[in-house]
């Protein structure tokens, strides 16, 4: 079972049958009265990022607790990016949490209804809500400098479609009837594909288009982390 279900019939995705279901697919033991308990003492008891994954299984965290973390790590001179990423694998939150910060989210056309959670000198982390065939293409690199940007699947499922950028080095080498032509950009190179599962954490570094798409019937819901931040 997934920490909830989607309904098909319904906006948001479903709330799960029982807490017992979704700390059972999270892969921890806990009631909901512990969750909300360990949620509340956030990262209090391993100060760093770095001294809670040391700690053995899931955690369970707020989007506020993961907050605190992520302004730890990512102002530290030595900041680490694999860290960042078993710290997005290691934690597990509350559907009840997300789906509240959702019902205030307006859509937008095709894209997906988008919620930030914190807005830093160093990141951004957003909240998407996906809509069948929600699309949006992001670039990761910012002012001309390299980019990284993560995402965690927290329900459903994504397509991910990265590209080289317009004009950039990567885009050397294609035939020259993919060159300029009367003015107008060549087409982008697609590099990779994949799909991104629930609970799954994607990374991409450097200057790629990245195209996220819902090709499911399903909805998804997504958290996003972009350095340097994505939104001024």
């Amino acid at each position: 079972g997934a920490l909830g279900q989607p309904s098909g019939g319904a906006e948001l995705p479903a709330p799960p049958s029982a807490a017992a279901a979704a700390a059972e697919a999270a892969g921890v033991a806990a009631t909901a009265e512990q969750w909300v308990a360990q949620a509340a003492r956030g990262p209090a008891e391993a100060a760093t990022p770095r001294g809670l994954l040391s700690e053995s299984g899931r955690r369970f965290l707020s989007f506020r607790a993961l907050t605190k973390l992520l302004d730890q790590e990512l102002v530290r001179p030595d900041c680490n990016d694999e860290v960042v990423t078993a710290l997005l694998r290691k934690a597990v939150f509350n559907p009840e949490e997300w789906r509240g910060h959702l019902e205030g989210a307006t859509a937008a056309g095709e894209r997906p209804r988008q919620v930030v959670l914190a807005q830093r000198p160093d990141y951004t982390l957003l909240l998407s809500y996906w809509g069948q065939h929600a699309q949006e293409t992001t670039t990761v690199a910012q002012r001309g400098a390299d980019g990284r940007s993560w995402t965690l699947i927290l329900e459903g499922e994504l397509e991910e479609r990265a590209f080289a950028r317009r004009g950039g080095e990567d885009g050397v080498g294609g035939s020259a009837v993919n060159g300029r032509r009367n003015g107008q950009s060549p087409p982008r190179r697609l590099l990779r594909a994949s799909s991104l599962k629930e609970e799954s954490v994607s990374f991409i570094a450097g200057q790629e288009e990245v195209q996220l798409c819902c090709d499911s019937d399903a909805p998804c819901v997504s958290l996003h982390l972009y350095c340097p931040p994505q939104i001024e």
